[in-house]
């Protein structure tokens, strides 16, 4: 297992008497930024070695029957989105060649935000319909508010 520094995507899920936190997307810089989507993880051990310095360990199934660990900290926090998904720095422990195994190519928006590039196969009739009704160009604001509030972390640890 190498290990990589890259970025994690993550919002907190609140259940019935627990709280899970839940990764979007991997995201790696290798000749450009690539994203990875996770396929499934494992629970999510949280240390709390003080009221600063909380950890999180996220172990992850990607593609082609490999798995991740991403490790990030409180203060590794970037970004709280507007959708209430939280943007970490974080160390992933992987396979050699990490970005073999990524989704897709992504690309860091001016206010320092990833936008993952997609690509839709459709036929030229639906694909000028939705041209026309909506804008496929990323958001402007990027989505971004300031990481001061409490973040997932936090909230989970003192939950």
């Amino acid at each position: 297992m190498d290990e990589h520094q890259g970025w994690i995507k993550c919002r907190l899920l609140h259940g019935q008497g627990s709280s899970l936190i839940i990764p979007d997307q991997l995201y790696l810089e290798h000749s450009g930024l690539w994203w990875i989507q996770p396929l499934a993880f494992s629970p999510n051990p949280l240390a709390k070695l003080s009221e600063d310095d909380i950890r999180c360990t996220l172990g992850i199934d990607i593609s082609c029957g490999q798995r991740v660990v991403a490790q990030f900290t409180s203060a590794d926090r970037v970004a709280t989105l507007e959708d209430g998904a939280e943007l970490f720095r974080c160390r992933i422990q992987g396979p050699r060649g990490l970005h073999r195994y990524a989704t897709g190519e992504a690309e860091w928006q001016a206010e320092g935000l990833p936008y993952l590039r997609l690509y839709h196969h459709s036929t030229k009739e639906l694909n000028k319909s939705s041209l026309t009704s909506r804008s496929s160009a990323p958001p402007s604001d990027g989505g971004a508010v300031p990481a001061k509030d409490p973040g997932l972390l936090e909230q989970m640890a003192n939950h």
